[in-house]
């Protein structure tokens, strides 16, 4: 589904989950038969259709029951707006707020701004790849235990999806960029450590300042396209912004004999 496709869909009635059968393990079986006191023939178990039919509708009952809690807890989960893995809230919640924060900012033009701040973690599919997806989900929990200690109380922060997280974040004095700028430090200058291992991670941030009347002045939607669309600037920015420092550390290293390779975090 396409990025921005996940968030028109917020408002769909989540569906009922899909049914399967219901399956009974070899285990199960002999559990219930030992129980039923039955008796053993030539390999074969004698017992009453009747007590078999009762225990095995028992054990039925029982998976059932256990099966449909887990699915119970997976849906209020996403009804109450979390993100299982991270905490976060999900898309759901963060559509619910960015319509109230625009229809707030369009009745009171003179109240404080916010701003859309998305983060793309770069080289996030480098450390899927190459030490797996228990890796990456612990960058993805400790990255969004970071954007945490950094909101002030009227920030909020969401999980959009994959490797890419949303703040709202509230006027400020420094302004939307410093403290963007700031999360982005908090999350690439320290590696997050698991099993033993350093698991580096870069940001690539797009960053949109709500004004009515604006061009900015648009529907949830269409901020987080424009937020996107900002990102990819951001990435373009810094691949040039490496590019020229590796050129100029070249040009230096030239004259001593050794090699310099810099990439922009």
């Amino acid at each position: 589904m396409d990025k921005t496709d996940s968030l028109r869909a917020l408002g769909a009635p989540i569906e009922k989950p899909e049914e399967r059968p219901i399956v009974v393990s070899s285990e199960m079986v002999d559990l219930a038969i030992s129980s039923m006191g039955a008796s053993e023939r030539n390999g074969s178990v004698l017992l009453p259709k009747d007590v078999l039919r009762k225990k095995m509708a028992e054990l039925i009952r029982a998976q059932t029951a256990e099966r449909v809690l887990k699915e119970a807890l997976l849906t209020a989960r996403a009804l109450a707006g979390e993100d299982s893995l991270t905490h976060l809230p999900n898309p759901r919640a963060l559509a619910a707020v960015l319509h109230r924060e625009v229809a707030r900012k369009r009745r009171f033009p003179s109240g404080p701004n916010f701003s859309v701040i998305m983060l793309d973690l770069d080289g996030f599919k480098l450390v899927n790849d190459t030490h797996g997806h228990l890796a990456g989900d612990a960058v993805l929990v400790e990255v969004a235990a970071r954007i945490n200690q950094r909101l002030r109380q009227d920030d909020f922060a969401a999980r959009y999806g994959g490797d890419e997280l949303t703040v709202i974040g509230q006027e400020s004095n420094g302004g939307s960029i410093v403290f963007a700028d700031d999360i982005r430090k908090r999350i690439s200058e320290e590696p997050v450590c698991w099993r033993e291992r350093r698991l580096s991670v870069g940001v690539s941030l797009g960053i949109v300042d709500f004004k009515p009347g604006t061009a900015t002045d648009v529907d949830p939607v269409h901020l987080i396209e424009m937020a996107d669309e900002e990102i990819l600037l951001d990435k373009e920015r810094r691949k040039i912004l490496s590019e020229e420092w590796n050129q100029e550390a070249g040009d230096i290293a030239d004259q001593f004999n050794f090699s310099v390779n810099i990439f922009v975090h």
